[in-house]
């Protein structure tokens, strides 16, 4: 989390970035920092100097291990689901493949954000 911190305290920075129109993508391991990074939760404890993503696409993110790690009450992402901020969301995943839970393997985690985050989240099945 550091390493995008880092990398959105210096792009908002330039005087040719609009700061406030920043997003994070990420795949797979990156997918799932991009998830995190959407948590008001996460965001808090990066502090106010670092520019807060104005829209987020994770790229296979492995939704089913967000969800399990995130109610784990040791884990540094405990409870982030429960602050999940308002903001663009395109979720991309597979439907096919071994490392997730059936076809829609984001459903579940999704349906665990606030509602206003659920609205503004999309999903790309592939």
């Amino acid at each position: 989390m550091p390493h995008a911190a880092a990398a959105l305290t210096w792009l908002a920075a330039q005087p040719t970035v609009d700061g406030q129109r920043l997003g994070v993508m990420g795949f797979s391991w990156g997918g799932i920092m991009t998830v995190y990074l959407a948590s008001e939760i996460v965001q808090e404890r990066l502090g106010k100097d670092v520019p807060t993503p104005a829209a987020f696409a994770p790229l296979y993110p492995l939704c089913s291990n967000i969800r399990a790690v995130s109610k784990i009450p040791r884990n540094p992402f405990y409870n982030t689901y429960t602050r999940m901020r308002a903001v663009p969301m395109l979720i991309q995943v597979g439907t096919r493949d071994a490392f997730e839970e059936g076809e829609r393997p984001c459903d579940a985690l999704i349906a665990m954000w606030p509602t206003a985050a659920r609205e503004l989240t999309d999903r790309a099945l592939h």
